[in-house]
């Protein structure tokens, strides 16, 4: 998702140039157009993140036969060690059946269970949007006079 953030930047670039056009020669307030700036960074979001909601249903599929795979060689695999371990019957076959392998499965199957069907994450989302934004922040900056600026630059130097 990240990977889509230089085209972003540079598709909301291209906007604030336009926006800065009329908030510096003209004379306009950049908030006039945060609902442009709100509907380009949702449009945005949409171009990139939608296609990939295509493959949720793929990913449901994948999760749920993983689940049910792992969850049956889990079971195997604890028989076993109770088998071997606990009732006192030798296991034929593999005789390295212990307590770890049993562990490194039971995080893998919860691994499984804690896949998200959904290929979009939250913060990557976030990140994705503040890049895109970004190239608005120094418009921001013109509704600050520039003495006030200096001022507060001022007091963190010194």
């Amino acid at each position: 998702m990240l990977a889509y953030g230089g085209f972003a930047f540079a598709v909301t670039a291209t906007t604030a140039g336009e926006v800065a056009d009329y908030v510096v020669y003209e004379g306009a307030s950049p908030l006039q157009y945060e609902w442009e700036v709100g509907g380009l960074l949702v449009a945005l979001l949409i171009v990139i993140a939608g296609p990939l909601l295509l493959f949720v249903r793929q990913l449901y599929e994948a999760k749920d036969s993983a689940v049910f795979q792992y969850g049956a060689l889990a079971s195997r695999q604890i028989q076993q060690v109770d088998r071997k371990w606990l009732s006192g019957h030798p296991v034929q076959g593999d005789a390295s059946i212990d307590f770890r392998a049993v562990h490194h499965l039971g995080n893998s199957l919860a691994a499984v269970r804690d896949m998200s069907i959904l290929p979009l994450d939250k913060d990557h989302v976030l990140k994705l949007l503040f890049i895109a934004f970004l190239p608005y922040v120094p418009l921001l900056v013109t509704l600050v006079p520039m003495d006030e600026v200096w001022t507060l630059l001022l007091k963190v130097v010194v």
